[in-house]
């Protein structure tokens, strides 16, 4: 085992994914860098025989380059299967019958790896712990070869490209911490030094992170976890603040070297607004929500941390909602009441551990009763390399709680504005009733919606929010037809979401409002892509996870979609019933009519014709048509002129011909024939 010690160092600078080593026969083994190795010594020298994934393996072994080991010669060998005998889940890897002088560095052969599967290559790659004076290697026979650095190129000079570092990292919009901000730097300064075949998990770790030379990648999954967060904080900010900006630095997933291209202006945004002021009404009108750190009660200092880490990953995640004023309460900045700001709602709460579990309580209470409105707790295993995705994942619950149009404040503000005339409305009122529709979804609350936020729009309103949800009504009449369509022309409404997203090009919401009039207008790849785009802004947030997954079925992306749509039904109480209307289609769609059927339990609870519609043609197509007669029945109550209107109406939302037949076929079986 010591020998096993002695090469655990030598494994990791080789692998910072080193996975696990042992001893095999009286032979170190170990797994790393989708490979499975075995290592044989020869005085100062060793040698590392390999089986695996080269498309992994090998660029890391062409790109080592450590001050005290050596790559001498890198050989691809050839094995026939029938050269290779499984034992168990090990393999005898048998090499005698190969005649090459290299194999003088093995003294035995036989080579014991572990290995599960077949490959017909191995990789020699032979080291030596290199020593002041290179002629004392022992091996002579062998040609020394320099490590070559990969050097740097780039159409930029190193002055434009850290002009673009700091722009990013002086922006307000580029949302990552200090220790993701140091790793952007770092990554990107060694890049124009010329050292990027340096920059690995190993020295991100130690050098950004802190960790010791003991750092071990599959027991602390920090570098990748913070790697994930600030790619996701890059492509948030070419998103919303750096779209004309000339240089995108890019970090490609699989490794950790920046790429640097050119950037690409957009095409401008309609706006039929000018010289918007810049402070919005509606923040001047919005709850305001203050999130105090969790007192630690865990008893252990190491964990200290974690109570201001969840406030803050709450308070990042609850400020990229647009009817929200967020403020967290910090000793190092000035409180609540230096500023002034009283806040309407309170979330604070407590961080309990034995020593097993951890758990999280957190209460939401009404700050000028000092009612509790809702708390919740939530737990996990007491395992340092989970706490970072714990605390990720608590703050995407709580938010899917306590925000969005169905969540506790807006719950809790709707009942204090109830009575309140469209007249005296505020503009946070206004968007109230925007929600209030999307919750009853029918024609009165509709109206009240449509007018409330007309009236604002027609006030010089300077909120995205509102644009936003102006422009859904649009396409909510023009798919559901619920007065003359004159009042809602496409052209008007893709104008209206256009502003809504240069007001708020953050908004989650703004990007899937253009989606959905893209959608509408037969747009498929436009709406697409902006679909994806609402998906890159926020990809782990719950609040539009599900109508996210929703447009994408919608859009043909039926296995994407539905896992999305069933992720946010799994973790979000508040899930938007609309977004079952996918999960239905889907089934419906591979002629699973029992499946489907079962969805559009879940749809008859939203109240438009599409239930009934959804029902009635799933039982013709089962061949149930008094079933389907009767929800035939509920839909022309809802639509009376559906015979005249329902290919098109159909049309809006499947845009796939052979599936669309197929509705209309199962109405004809309930009776109902479309023109």
């Amino acid at each position: 085992m010591n020998f096993l010690f002695q090469f655990s160092e030598q494994l990791r600078v080789l692998f910072a994914s080193l996975i696990r080593h042992g001893c095999i026969a009286g032979l170190p083994v170990f797994q790393a860098a989708g490979a499975n190795g075995v290592i044989l010594t020869h005085g100062s020298e060793f040698t590392v025989l390999l089986t695996g994934d080269f498309d992994i393996a090998l660029p890391v072994f062409k790109s080592f380059d450590h001050p005290r080991f050596g790559v001498f010669e890198l050989l691809v060998l050839h094995i026939p299967h029938h050269d290779v005998h499984c034992l168990a889940s090990w393999q005898l890897l048998e090499l005698s019958q190969v005649h090459d002088i290299r194999m003088n560095f093995f003294e035995k052969g036989v080579y014991c790896m572990l290995h599960r599967e077949k490959y017909d290559k191995a990789v020699c790659l032979h080291l030596t712990i290199q020593l002041r004076n290179m002629g004392n290697c022992r091996s002579k026979k062998i040609k020394q070869t320099q490590p070559k650095n990969q050097g740097f190129e780039s159409p930029f000079s190193n002055e434009e490209i850290r002009e673009q570092l700091d722009r990013i990292l002086g922006h307000a919009e580029f949302q990552a911490t200090e220790k993701n901000r140091d790793f952007l730097r770092y990554i990107v300064e060694e890049t124009l030094a010329g050292r990027s075949e340096r920059i690995k998990g190993f020295s991100i770790a130690c050098e950004v992170f802190g960790r010791g030379s003991d750092f071990d990648a599959s027991h602390d999954p920090v570098v990748r976890i913070q790697a994930g967060r600030l790619r996701r904080a890059m492509e948030r900010y070419y998103l919303v603040a750096g779209m004309q900006d000339p240089i995108r630095i890019k970090i490609p997933k699989g490794h950790y070297i920046p790429v640097f291209t050119r950037g690409s202006s957009p095409k401008p945004l309609a706006s039929p607004a000018k010289n918007l002021p810049s402070q919005s009404k509606l923040a001047e009108t919005c709850p305001v929500v203050l999130i105090v750190p969790l007192k630690d009660l865990t008893g252990k200092p190491e964990l200290a941390y974690l109570g201001l880490g969840l406030a803050t990953e709450l308070s990042f995640e609850l400020g990229h909602c647009a009817d929200l004023c967020v403020v967290q309460y910090r000793d190092d900045i000035p409180g609540i009441r230096e500023t002034g700001t009283k806040p309407d709602f309170t979330v604070e709460g407590s961080v309990f551990c034995d020593d097993i579990n951890l758990k999280v309580i957190v209460q939401l209470i009404d700050s000028n009763t000092g009612v509790q409105l809702w708390a919740d707790s939530l737990k996990a295993p007491l395992e340092s390399t989970h706490l970072i995705d714990f605390q990720e994942r608590t703050a995407n619950s709580l938010s899917a709680h306590i925000a969005g149009e169905h969540g506790v404040i807006v719950r809790a503000m709707s009942s204090r504005s109830i009575q309140t005339a469209n007249s005296g409305l505020t503009t946070y009122q206004a968007v109230l009733k925007g929600y209030a529709y999307w919750e009853k979804v029918d024609a009165v609350s509709y109206q009240q919606a449509f007018e409330a936020l007309q009236q604002e729009v027609a006030n010089g309103c300077d909120s995205g929010l509102v644009f936003t949800i102006l422009s859904l009504l649009y396409f909510d009449n023009i798919s559901q037809e619920y007065f003359d369509l004159d009042h809602t022309p496409m052209d008007e409404a893709l104008n209206l979401a256009h502003v809504g997203i240069q007001l708020e090009p953050g908004n989650q919401l703004s990007r899937l409002a253009l989606a959905r009039g893209h959608f509408l207008n037969n747009q498929m790849d436009q709406a697409l892509s902006d679909v994806e785009t609402a998906l890159a802004l926020q990809p782990e947030s719950l609040l539009f996870m599900d109508g996210i997954g929703y447009l994408m079925v919608l859009l043909g992306e039926w296995d994407r979609g539905e896992q999305l749509v069933r992720k946010a039904i799994r973790l979000n109480p508040y899930y938007r019933l609309y977004a079952r209307y996918g999960l239905w289609l889907n089934a419906f769609r591979q002629q699973d009519y029992k499946r489907a059927l079962e969805e559009t339990e879940w749809i008859a609870e939203i109240g438009d014709f599409w239930g009934p519609l959804a029902r009635a043609a799933t039982l013709g197509q089962m061949g149930c048509p008094e079933n389907a007669f009767e929800e035939v029945q509920r839909l022309l109550v809802l639509k009376p002129n559906f015979a005249e209107r329902g290919r098109l109406l159909i049309a809006h939302a499947v845009k796939f011909p052979e599936i669309a037949e197929r509705l209309i076929e199962g109405l004809s079986v309930a009776g109902l024939d479309i023109d």
